[in-house]
């Protein structure tokens, strides 16, 4: 999808996924305890404060949806996961976050950086929930074509980077998973 400033934004959603993960699952996948004890975990929860706030930073919307979808999948796992420990360790985990981000968050926001990275973040959320595609730096004609182009060709694609030719729009359609159809189709 390309490589530009907000590369660091979405670097920073990947881990903050991985140290989710981690955080649930460390136990299933190594045999020592080193990924177990307490001050890893605690080391692990100040990581995943310093990772939202740099989610934000360069104003990654997708990042930014990422980072939430991810939260959202382990708080779901660990509803479903069964275990009383891990289900009170993780709501004590998100509540700590978000009372620390609570806090926080009025400071960063008088920061100028901050604030143009977390409104570019947030510019596609609309009045009521609903997704503003004025916040999404017009990218709506682009998601249209390209959905439309995949139609034409959906099982194969176009081959590598085959779809430049055939599209209005300069360059990529801004969307990994479009962008795979178009290269590849389903196959």
């Amino acid at each position: 999808g390309g490589a530009s400033y907000q590369a660091a934004s979405y670097y920073t959603a990947f881990a903050y996924g991985l140290n989710l993960y981690v955080l649930i699952y460390s136990s299933n996948h190594t045999e020592s305890r080193a990924f177990s004890s307490l001050s890893i975990k605690i080391f692990q929860v100040i990581f995943l404060i310093l990772q939202v706030i740099m989610v934000i930073i360069p104003g990654g919307r997708g990042a930014f949806v990422l980072m939430i979808v991810y939260s959202f999948i382990a708080f779901s796992k660990l509803i479903t996961l069964r275990n009383a420990v891990k289900l009170i360790l993780g709501l004590l985990i998100f509540f700590l976050l978000a009372y620390v981000l609570s806090n926080v968050f009025p400071r960063l926001l008088a920061n100028p950086i901050f604030q143009r990275g977390f409104n570019r973040a947030v510019a596609f959320i609309g009045p009521g929930g609903a997704v503003n595609w004025e916040g999404s730096s017009g990218r709506q004609p682009i998601y249209i074509e390209s959905i439309n182009l995949f139609k034409q060709s959906p099982v194969i694609g176009y081959g590598l980077y085959g779809y430049f030719s055939k599209v209005s729009y300069r360059g990529y359609p801004h969307n990994f998973f479009l962008e795979i159809l178009l290269q590849g189709g389903l196959l």
